[in-house]
């Protein structure tokens, strides 16, 4: 069974027979999740079933699935799923007790809309560097209720002829109970535009965790 195989059945709720790694890690629902018994689980209960019309870009070591709505990513090892991340609809899970920690994406004050570092992604070829900025920014600008939006490509892979990239959205909401966290957001760039996922289920988590800044004495 091939990976992308492995990733449809697994996303249908499936349990493959082998090709995910006992520690693999899932980021989805709102929650992260560790090892093949929780991922076969979380998707039993909240399956994402890919239609035969679902556009699949792969490159050594990822695998990129987009299906309307929904996109899937996979980080492999061999052909052995090692990381997935899943974007779309949903109803956020219920995460483990947690603690927030404070953290500031300008802490470096590098500013702008997106941030990359092109030597991080071995599977983009330089031609499409500039298609992976633009996919960032429109995903960071596209967004009117945010008082500071960023997005940091954690993966990228392709051509310029057609690539996938996986952003880290770091979000703080500008209304007076303001909101901050990381959601995720994909895209993918052929000849004929750009198509964009958000990870609607992060966000609405997010959502749900206000946080209001105080200047201590």
């Amino acid at each position: 069974m091939s990976a992308v195989e492995t990733l449809r059945m697994l996303a249908a709720g499936g349990r493959p027979a082998s090709g995910l790694l006992h520690t693999a890690r899932l980021e989805a629902f709102g929650v992260e999740v560790y090892g093949e018994e929780a991922i076969v689980d979380s998707f039993r209960r909240a399956p994402f079933d890919l239609s035969d019309a679902a556009k699949i870009v792969v490159a050594i070591g990822h695998i990129a699935i987009f299906d309307g709505e929904t996109a899937l990513f996979a980080d492999l090892s061999g052909e052995s799923i090692a990381r997935i991340w899943c974007l779309g609809d949903g109803d956020p899970v219920e995460s483990e007790p947690q603690i927030s920690v404070v953290f500031d994406p300008d802490l470096a004050q590098s500013r702008g809309d997106v941030f990359m570092a092109a030597s991080d992604h071995a599977a983009l070829a330089a031609d499409a560097v500039e298609s992976t900025m633009l996919a960032g920014r429109a995903i960071a600008r596209d967004d009117p209720d945010s008082y500071l939006t960023r997005a940091f490509a954690i993966r990228a892979f392709g051509t310029a002829a057609e690539g996938a990239a996986l952003f880290a959205v770091y979000r703080l909401a500008g209304k007076p109970d303001r909101t901050s966290g990381f959601a995720m957001a994909a895209a993918r760039w052929t000849p004929d535009g750009l198509q964009i996922v958000r990870d609607h289920v992060g966000e609405d988590a997010v959502a749900e965790r206000a946080w209001t800044p105080r200047i201590g004495a």
